[in-house]
């Protein structure tokens, strides 16, 4: 076998990687200020990212404010 190579057995006979992986969970948190309207779209995207990283999104918690508190 080539140095580096990967042994094809591994994956065969590693028990740890044929095990279900129990899911992340996620509360999705947002702030809309004013009249946001790339707000909706940066939800999904947030929510989508979470997906991608293996995690469930169980809620999600927006606010509307006219600006930020200073």
């Amino acid at each position: 076998m080539e140095k580096n190579a990967i042994n094809p057995d591994f994956f065969e006979n590693n028990t740890d990687l044929q095990k279900p992986t129990e899911k992340e969970r996620a509360v999705v948190v947002g702030l809309c200020i004013g009249q946001d309207r790339q707000f909706e779209h940066s939800m999904e995207e947030l929510i989508s990212l979470c997906e991608a990283c293996n995690m469930e999104v169980v809620a999600m918690l927006t606010q509307t404010l006219p600006a930020p508190h200073q």
